[in-house]
């Protein structure tokens, strides 16, 4: 039985691809970061919306500092070097919203559960 491989292959459509998908993603990102702008002055128990304005602001610090280095190991043999860039752009995205959405939902919630203990305890 033989061996055989398939590999897809263009003229170098991909950083034309790799360039239309960042420039779609971070028109995405620059709207929606309006539109949190416009909804942070809305009071919510959570406070929700300054935190996902300030996680929208991260994803763009983070796509600018990243976006130079992409273009530099596109092309590049350093293929593990690439994808450890891939892996860290999409650790830290992830990451950071995890982080900066849940996270204060849970101090809040323990501090409300903190008070409504205390509260009872003190009657």
């Amino acid at each position: 039985m033989e061996e055989t491989y398939g590999v897809c292959t263009g003229d170098n459509l991909g950083m034309t691809f790799a360039i239309a998908l960042f420039f779609i993603n971070f028109v995405a990102l620059l709207l929606s970061l309006y539109i949190s702008y416009r909804c942070s002055k809305i009071k919510l128990e959570y406070e929700e919306n300054k935190w996902i304005m300030l996680t929208m602001i991260g994803f763009i610090q983070i796509w600018a500092v990243c976006a130079p280095l992409f273009v530099l190991f596109f092309n590049n043999s350093l293929t593990r070097a690439y994808f450890i860039l891939q892996m860290g752009v999409i650790i830290t995205t992830c990451g950071s919203a995890l982080v900066l959405i849940f996270i204060p939902k849970v101090l809040y919630t323990n501090e409300v559960r903190r008070a409504a203990t205390s509260t009872v305890g003190i009657n």
